[in-house]
């Protein structure tokens, strides 16, 4: 319950910033041996939309480094190829993007480790 209100409360004070975090996954989650919690891998390089037929991409800035293909992103940034435009990818994060994957990360907390969403069972 600790790490969950943590985390929480990360993702508000990065919001609070207006800065969404575009890539939160528990392997984006630090926690120490005093069981602080930080979160990593702010980076503004990443897409925020894909075409949802484009795994290469996918896996090239999201994928897990074990290929695990567990997955944390929110289902409104795949994107249809005929409706995805040029450009799309450096759109706007928005907040709510944030809070699904937390969400996904928070239910994982509570489920011992077991995963909501894998790519493989998405597509």
């Amino acid at each position: 319950m600790w790490l969950a209100y943590q985390a929480l409360c990360s993702l508000c004070q990065i919001h609070e910033k207006d800065l969404p975090h575009g890539d939160i996954k528990t392997e984006n989650i630090m926690i120490t041996s005093a069981n602080q919690l930080f979160m990593t891998d702010m980076v503004r390089f990443k897409p925020t939309y894909l075409k949802s037929n484009d795994l290469v991409n996918y896996n090239l800035f999201f994928g897990e480094m074990d290929n695990n293909q567990r997955c944390y992103f929110a289902p409104e940034r795949f994107v249809e190829p005929a409706q995805f435009r040029e450009g799309s990818d450096r759109d706007k994060l928005e907040h709510s993007m944030d809070v699904f994957s937390m969400g996904c990360i928070i239910a994982e907390i509570f489920m011992d480790g077991n995963t909501l969403f894998h790519l493989g069972r998405l597509q």
